[in-house]
């Protein structure tokens, strides 16, 4: 594991790796200098919403409190 993840659940490992995606992808997305780059980002935006936009769902169909479904997000 990375340092200070020795202690993460397989999930939250997930999560935390899909977050630093989304991270990367946004900086690459709004770099107006390289407009190409920024055009290749943007399937990967897309899907990663399309992650949250599930998770969301499935967090009401299972009723899960906000507070767990917020977790489950990917910033």
């Amino acid at each position: 594991f990375p340092e200070g993840l020795s202690g993460a659940k397989p999930g939250s490992l997930n999560n935390l790796l899909y977050c630093k995606l989304a991270h990367q992808a946004k900086e690459i997305f709004y770099d107006s200098v390289h407009p190409r780059r920024a055009l290749a980002a943007y399937p990967m935006l897309l899907y990663l919403e399309t992650i949250n936009l599930s998770r969301i769902y499935e967090g009401i169909r299972f009723s899960l409190p906000p507070r767990d479904i917020a977790a489950l997000m990917i910033r």
